[in-house]
């Protein structure tokens, strides 16, 4: 049966559209007097029949049988109605054209004629609306709900407060985590500056080693290049002034002299051997790359904040949180 009754939401009867709401400046023509091909603007809206009246149709519309509980709103408050309330009515949403005027006690539920031709052999505690809506607004009902609204509306506060709290929390949470990848860094930079200074130690040291014994050799060449080059001049010396004795003691002389010459340039030529400085890359830092594939991981972690709600008539509401 309850699944069967219409629930106690309407369909929008008050057509509360943007069309209407641009006519609050007093351009919503009148619906009886439109119909009647006359011009005059409407005065008031009649949230039951959905339309526009002037200050004529609104005082027979107030003095007929069949239209005088109907409730009018002047135009230009229309603004101040809630979307809730535009779209409010007392129209069944199961059958078109029925209105609510009666309740069943059972269900809880409003019901209009169709309703109960429907279901009247299911419901038994069945009561017009009148005799339902006696002393609505002094029994109580009201009051409570208002006070559940209140409640209702306190628990939303508190939701929207840890929310923006969270929020919050959460940018700290970021910059912290800012701060951290900095020092992070930081210390990197900090090992691969002192790696880089020790290696450029070693490069320093072993530069001038390098230098050293290329210019020791260096220097040992040079010597020897004078001396063959005086060498030289001292046969050409004697050659063009010197006797055949002269030049034939001094020629055995430079005999065995030149052929120690001749197999040091033999050996060094043979033997040659260039210094080259070259730098391998460790092997841990090559792979540095393939097995350092983060600083980190990021993860969010959830918590529930659990409102603990207090008897209604107190309307406290304490929060425990409890993160998981």
């Amino acid at each position: 049966m309850a699944s069967k009754l219409p629930s106690s939401r309407s369909k929008s009867t008050l057509s509360i559209t943007s069309k209407v709401i641009t006519l609050q400046t007093s351009d919503e023509a009148c619906g009886p007097c439109k119909r009647d091909s006359s011009e005059d603007y409407a005065f008031c809206w009649c949230i039951d029949c959905a339309e526009g009246l002037c200050s004529d149709c609104e005082k027979h519309h107030k003095k007929s049988k069949t239209s005088i509980t109907h409730r009018l709103i002047p135009l230009l408050k229309l603004k101040d109605i809630s979307d809730f309330l535009r779209n409010f009515t007392q129209t069944c949403c199961d059958h078109t054209g029925g209105s609510f005027t009666f309740y069943c006690k059972s269900h809880d539920k409003l019901c209009c004629p169709g309703c109960v031709t429907i279901h009247q052999k299911e419901c038994h505690e069945i009561i017009t609306l009148g005799e339902a809506s006696v002393d609505a607004k002094k029994n109580g009902k009201i009051e409570d709900l208002g006070l559940r609204m209140k409640e209702a509306l306190t628990t939303l506060n508190e939701l929207e407060n840890h929310k923006k709290e969270n929020i919050g929390m959460i940018n700290a949470q970021r910059n912290g985590i800012r701060t951290t990848l900095s020092e992070m860094r930081r210390k990197v930079n900090d090992y691969l500056d002192s790696l880089e200074m020790r290696i450029e130690e070693k490069l320093l040291q072993a530069h001038k080693e390098c230098i050293e014994k290329l210019q020791t050799q260096t220097k040992d060449l040079e010597k020897r290049t004078e001396t063959l080059k005086t060498w030289q001049s001292d046969i050409t010396m004697v050659k063009d002034f010197g006797s055949d004795i002269h030049s034939f003691v001094m020629s055995k002389s430079l005999e065995n002299l030149m052929t120690e010459l001749e197999t040091f340039n033999k050996k060094s030529t043979e033997n040659f051997v260039g210094l080259n400085l070259s730098f391998v890359t460790s092997t841990t830092f090559e792979n540095l790359q393939n097995t350092v594939h983060a600083l980190g991981e990021i993860s969010v972690n959830k918590s529930s904040t659990e409102l603990i709600i207090t008897p209604r008539k107190s309307a406290r509401i304490k929060s425990k949180l409890v993160v998981k």
